[in-house]
């Protein structure tokens, strides 16, 4: 509940740090404070949280770190050229296509990549 009346609140208030003001930087980053403990509250009582364990929301986990790597940038982009909600869905799309491809053409064939060893190991006697 925390989570969604963080969210409520700032939509009610019509607070964004869109106009970098201080007052309004101050409500947006307070706020999402709120809504970041109220969701892993709600994530962590184990209370009708198993919407999160879809294959779907696990993937995105999976990535979220390529996702979050290359997010700003991507999202700078297409804004400078789209507004709105196609701006950000295509935004979206492409950050999370970026991710997955990245995963799977670098990052999982990395974490499974073991050197070999020049030497080989000792036996013991």
């Amino acid at each position: 509940m925390l989570g969604f009346a963080g969210l409520g609140l700032l939509g009610h208030l019509h607070i964004s740090a869109y106009g970098n003001s201080r007052i309004g930087n101050v409500f947006v980053y307070e706020f999402s404070i709120f809504i970041c403990l109220g969701f892993m509250f709600y994530a962590l009582s184990g209370w009708r949280a198993d919407w999160l364990r879809l294959r779907p929301l696990r993937y995105i986990g999976q990535i979220s770190y390529s996702m979050y790597l290359v997010y700003l940038g991507i999202f700078t982009l297409i804004a400078t050229r789209l507004h709105g909600a196609a701006g950000a869905a295509l935004a979206l799309a492409l950050t999370i296509g970026y991710a997955a491809l990245s995963w799977h053409l670098i990052e999982s064939p990395l974490l499974g990549y073991k050197p070999k060893s020049p030497h080989p190991h000792p036996q013991t006697v």
